[in-house]
């Protein structure tokens, strides 16, 4: 989509492309450490067994 839109508009899209890049990347290892956290705040509560 980037670009597509950078095209149409006669800009060259790299750094736009660069920034979403960069971007996406900082919020998958975010959800990524958000998500071991919260396991490991589950094991803690519950026990290893879950139960």
């Amino acid at each position: 989509m980037t670009q597509t839109l950078g095209d149409y508009h006669g800009k060259d899209p790299h750094r736009a492309l660069l920034t979403v890049r960069r971007r996406t990347g900082a919020v998958l290892d975010r959800q990524r450490t958000c998500c071991r956290q919260a396991q490991d705040d589950a094991r803690l509560l519950l026990g290893e067994s879950g139960t």
